[in-house]
């Protein structure tokens, strides 16, 4: 990293339509829909401003909303905001928002209701105005928001990194590319018993560099299922190769995968597993507190985004971060659903894409 190194902090996500996905020329982050630079991500709800007669009177207004019409939970909108008329400068201020105050939602009769009665006389010209209802996360919405109402930013610098794409330093960029063209070689040899296999993955202890398993779409080849027993199976997508086969380095694992998978395998035999434990699963707290999960700690490069299937079960399966080069229609994390986003799940993960992207596109 560029800068020195900092306690890493899980972060809740993980974007990709055109409005969430920054892009440079060797990688993109994807986060999740509540960082999108659009006035949804803000949410505009209906407000109701009225100007003071007098900027005198500022102090004296102000004290009695904070006191009488509190904007609870809103603490990012400021109260007031400068406006031109044509006599001169004047002072608006925010009364009602339409979330808190909707009885008062009333242009006719904003100035004559109780609570507003001790400062009628400092206000005048009641409207509506378009209100963020959510506070700014990254300062593109902050500077969308300010196009409509002030707010205050407290600018989140570990988000604003990953939007800029500026947490990988250049050996750690090309650590990435590096398996990113394995998982793409991984691709071809599969393309070799089958021409429309075009997804390749690679597993990696990001502790050590260390390969944990490699493996590429087997949907459509024969293999052996249990003993003596070869079919082929429609769940075999390279993802579910790749964590079936962690979980045979580690003793487990369902399915033997010959004739493809050899006894001896070695890296650039398209199907791998290492029998070595990961260092990332060994030191987290999870193998002791809460049992070991298969991929945990572990990050994943994929040739092409994984299915909505493939992306779940990264996510049960408690991976660190998932590398993918190019996008697909419906895909899990991020064309059609940011699954490593949702904070209703109980595991968030980092995803970034466009990895080696112009190679991944030609398999």
């Amino acid at each position: 990293m560029e800068e020195p190194m900092e306690k890493k902090s899980r972060l809740d996500v993980a974007v990709l339509n055109p409005s969430t996905c920054i892009k440079d020329k060797r990688i993109s982050c994807v986060l999740g829909d509540e960082y999108a630079a659009n006035k949804d991500a803000v949410g505009l709800v209906k407000g109701l401003a009225v100007t003071l007669t007098s900027k005198k009177y500022a102090s004296q207004v102000l004290k009695h909303l904070t006191e009488y019409l509190p904007l609870e939970g809103l603490q990012h909108l400021k109260r007031v905001r400068s406006v031109k008329t044509h006599d001169g400068d004047k002072l608006q201020v925010l009364m009602f928002v339409a979330t808190l105050h909707e009885d008062f939602m009333d242009l006719n009769k904003t100035l004559n209701i109780k609570e507003i009665k001790p400062v009628k006389d400092f206000i005048m010209d009641p409207m509506f105005v378009a209100i963020p209802i959510k506070p700014p996360l990254t300062r593109d919405q902050f500077n969308i928001c300010k196009q409509y109402w002030p707010v205050s930013f407290h600018e989140d610098k570990k988000i604003s990194k990953l939007l800029l794409c500026s947490l990988f330093a250049d050996d750690d960029m090309d650590r990435i590319e590096e398996n990113m063209d394995l998982a793409i070689e991984t691709a071809r040899i599969g393309k070799k018993f089958d021409p429309r296999c075009d997804q390749g993955v690679v597993i990696v202890d990001p502790a050590t560099n260390t390969i944990i398993s490699t493996a590429f779409d087997m949907r459509n080849m024969e293999c052996e299922i249990k003993d003596g027993y070869f079919a082929r199976h429609p769940l075999n997508h390279a993802v579910m190769v790749a964590i079936d086969l962690v979980a045979r380095s580690q003793g487990g694992g369902t399915y033997t995968y010959k004739p493809f998978l050899k006894s001896n395998s070695k890296i650039n035999d398209g199907l791998y597993f290492n029998s070595t434990l990961p260092t990332s699963a060994r030191n987290t707290s999870d193998t002791s507190d809460k049992g070991y999960y298969i991929c945990t700690g572990l990050d994943v490069y994929v040739t092409k985004e994984p299915c909505i299937m493939c992306s779940m079960a990264l996510l049960h399966s408690r991976v660190r971060c998932v590398f993918y080069g190019v996008s697909r229609p419906g895909g899990g994390l991020g064309s059609a659903f940011k699954l490593h986003a949702r904070k209703d799940l109980n595991h968030r993960f980092e995803v970034f894409c466009n990895v080696l992207k112009s190679k991944c596109q030609v398999l």
